[in-house]
């Protein structure tokens, strides 16, 4: 029958322009029109100084007796942490729930800035069903500006280049040079396991976009260790439809120039192109990211 509560894990730092239509974007998802079908949110406001938290109470206090929505949990970070505590902070709250209510989820992490569209927990909820070793699915999405226009002429596309259908989580982990997009719906054994992981390892003086990295990794980690274990073909699913808006805002200068002038898909650039626009200041953490997944991949076998 599949699961009927999908988890979406969101954090916002300063969002109270957008938090609204993002979230209205999730409680209008044509998946929940479906009887029995409902969705759970776990939102960390990330230290906000503007009217992120209380546009986020008005959306829980106008939504949360709704029959499709299971629950909407507003989690305050009166300091802000970053986006990775934040979604370690949720998700440790998600455990503490399931142990209560022993509920099937799958999950989705996504921004306060961007837009689901209609048919992405449809769509991304019927590819996990259709292979039990389909662990995340995955789809297009369309870079928007600041008010919302789409860039390249509309076409659904990626920032450069992800995960292809038959990814290999061992080719992933040794060359760093594609990631799981953050917009995609996850089972939650994967999530859990990830996270655990990840709180073996110090990573709070590394910046976000570094930091998603690590997560991304941890994934991979998991899924590489119980295929070997197991034989296993686990695979991530690559859906190619445009199913969701990614917001190039103000913190995403790189992006925005290496898109200034685009008008073609085709002439989108590689993820690897982005890397000379990266910050100083990130890429040299990429060596300690590395150092540090490795030794998370020698470790892995001694948790339980």
């Amino acid at each position: 029958m599949g699961n009927k509560t999908i988890t979406v894990i969101l954090t916002a730092h300063n969002e109270e322009e957008h938090a609204s239509e993002a979230l209205e974007s999730i409680i209008a998802q044509s998946w929940l029109k479906t009887s029995g079908h409902q969705v759970e949110f776990y939102i960390v406001d990330d230290g906000s100084t503007d009217r992120t938290y209380e546009v986020l109470n008005k959306f829980e206090g106008h939504h949360q007796d709704e029959s499709k929505v299971y629950g909407i949990h507003i989690l305050p970070n009166y300091q802000k942490k970053g986006i990775i505590n934040s979604q370690r902070l949720a998700v440790k709250e998600l455990v503490a729930q399931k142990r209560r209510d022993n509920r099937q989820r799958n999950v989705a992490f996504f921004d306060l800035d961007d837009r689901m569209h209609e048919d992405f927990m449809s769509i991304c909820s019927t590819a996990l069903e259709s292979d039990e070793n389909i662990k995340f699915a995955y789809p297009h999405g369309t870079l928007i500006d600041e008010r919302g226009k789409p860039y390249i002429n509309g076409h659904g596309v990626r920032l450069g280049e992800f995960l292809t259908i038959d990814f290999d989580p061992i080719k992933y982990l040794k060359e760093l040079s594609n990631y799981i997009p953050n917009h995609s719906l996850i089972k939650e054994e994967l999530v859990y396991k990830a996270f655990k992981l990840m709180e073996y390892f110090h990573i709070n003086n590394f910046p976000n976009s570094i930091a998603k990295l690590y997560r991304y990794a941890c994934m991979m980690i998991v899924m590489a260790k119980e295929m070997k274990e197991s034989q296993s073909k686990q695979k991530g699913l690559y859906v190619q439809k445009c199913l969701f808006d990614y917001r190039v805002g103000n913190n995403s200068s790189a992006i925005k120039e290496a898109l200034e002038g685009i008008t073609d898909e085709q002439q989108l650039p590689s993820f690897v192109d982005f890397t000379d626009k990266v910050p100083k200041k990130q890429i040299e953490f990429y060596p300690v990211l590395y150092q540090r997944i490795q030794s998370a991949i020698a470790t892995f076998s001694s948790i339980k």
